[in-house]
């Protein structure tokens, strides 16, 4: 591993790519009726690595819960599930009122030139236009109750964009699941009268 990561500092230090990172941490005060109190914490650590036309994202959380009353039923409650064909979540490490467990929100590869856009690896595909009601959002939809909204679980798949005109391009998705489902998707997006407008 160690070797891994030397050659892939020198091959990133020989090429002309930008490099960044971020620590972020979020802590959530949750009150629950089978565990009373839980506090919910999540450091997400962040790389972006950036050339002339090539990028990679990688977004990795450190994810804990601590119940006020005993947490032995807190893997049943908690839905670690993301519906992709590999596993995104570590070994849950649980004591009598904790449980920790590392998760892949975000892992991706992108070429963009003028016109295109190539995706692929777990990615959020953002087809609706709309911040609360996106109808068309099948992909990653707005969850209106969810505990954090803009935190939306990522797909595994292949995303294409074409640049038809200046406010108008032309999406193509292919996605796989968990039972090796694929699933594929077209939009036709542009503007009428300074309206977003979109074919699905």
């Amino acid at each position: 591993m160690i070797k891994f990561f030397s050659l892939f500092c020198i091959a990133i230090s020989l090429y002309s790519v930008d490099l960044e990172y971020r620590g972020e941490n979020s802590q959530f005060i949750i009150n629950n009726k089978t565990f009373e109190t839980l506090d919910y914490n999540r450091f997400r650590s962040s790389l972006y690595i950036d050339s002339e036309h090539i990028s990679f994202t990688s977004m990795i959380d450190i994810n804990s819960f601590i119940a006020k009353k005993s947490v032995i039923s807190l893997q049943d409650n908690i839905d670690f599930s993301v519906d992709v064909p590999f596993d995104t979540v570590s070994k849950n490490s649980v004591s009598d009122r904790t449980l920790a467990y590392a998760s892949i929100y975000r892992l991706n590869g992108v070429y963009e030139n003028a016109s295109r856009r190539v995706s692929i690896g777990l990615l959020r595909v953002p087809f609706g236009v709309g911040r609360i009601f996106t109808p068309v959002d099948i992909y990653n939809p707005y969850q209106a109750l969810a505990l954090e909204p803009s935190q939306r679980q990522g797909v595994f798949g292949l995303y294409y964009t074409y640049a038809v005109g200046e406010l108008s391009t032309i999406d193509m998705i292919v996605t796989s699941n968990k039972k090796k489902e694929s699933k594929m998707g077209i939009r036709l997006k542009s503007t009428l009268k300074e309206t977003d407008v979109a074919l699905v």
